[in-house]
């Protein structure tokens, strides 16, 4: 293996240790106050750090129980929608019923059902029927006229 010389390493022959500088970074010169000596330092980049992953477990967890609230909602909605027109549908029926019951109740009415008869059907009650009582001797006869 070839030897490399001082200076080729970073290591000055009549002075100090240079400093070495980092990919990207460049060299910051301070001045030691009252003495006029300077000193490098060495600067070297930021250390990229690899993204947090715990982190983006847990927005992606966030993130479906989030969606996954917005869905029992929707869910929720449709329900009470759908609970909205039964009530309706309820509510309608209900008066319906009403109605029906209110002409069952017409329809046993006797004043409407006496009504009815005399005036569709020709009946008469049986107090309005004139009875006549006959007496009739022994040898007397009841003929029926033909028509």
């Amino acid at each position: 293996m070839a030897r490399r010389n001082r200076e080729e390493i970073g290591v000055s022959v009549n002075s100090a240790p240079r400093a070495t500088v980092s990919v990207g970074a460049t060299p910051e010169i301070t001045t030691v106050a009252g003495t006029g000596n300077k000193e490098l330092k060495t600067i070297t980049a930021p250390r990229r750090e690899s993204f947090p992953l715990p982190i983006l477990v847990l927005a992606i967890i966030c993130a479906g129980l989030f969606a996954y609230m917005i869905y029992n909602y929707v869910l929720i909605n449709e329900h009470t929608n759908v609970l909205a027109d039964l009530r309706a549908e309820i509510s309608t029926l209900s008066a319906d019923i009403n109605d029906l019951n209110a002409k069952l109740d017409q329809k046993n009415d006797l004043t409407l059902i006496e009504r009815a008869a005399r005036e569709e059907y020709g009946m008469v009650s049986i107090d309005e029927i004139e009875k006549r009582y006959i007496t009739m001797d022994f040898g007397d006869v009841i003929v029926k006229p033909e028509k």
